[in-house]
């Protein structure tokens, strides 16, 4: 932690031993530190977690790969886009094209 973030508590009702926490933001470092409760009895905090990145979104990444077409809003995007001609099957009419230049590959199917 930077010394200027702020501990987050978050409960959880039902009776399981996990819980999904949401709407973190991407490529942000996170620490957590766990500690049970049950009626009105609160146990110890747990040890503090190590750092935990999270990663980067996929839609950010796709971006990296587009150029802009228009500032304007809303902003257009121009999305480079490969076929794969092996995939190709005219008779079902069908294309995979694959979508962007990284190492991420994001792949659709034209029908």
């Amino acid at each position: 932690m930077d010394g200027e973030s702020k501990w987050k508590c978050i409960e959880n009702d039902n009776n399981c031993n996990f819980i999904t926490i949401e709407k973190l933001m991407p490529e942000t470092v996170y620490v957590f530190q766990v500690r049970g409760k049950i009626d009105d009895f609160e146990g110890p905090f747990g040890p503090i977690s190590d750092d935990i990145t999270t990663l980067e979104s996929p839609s950010a990444g796709m971006l990296k790969d587009c150029w802009r077409i228009s500032g304007n809003s809303p902003k257009i995007y121009h999305l480079p886009l490969k076929e794969n001609r092996d995939a190709r099957n005219n008779e079902t009419r069908t294309k995979q094209l694959i979508m962007g230049l990284s190492n991420i590959v994001y792949f659709l199917i034209i029908i």
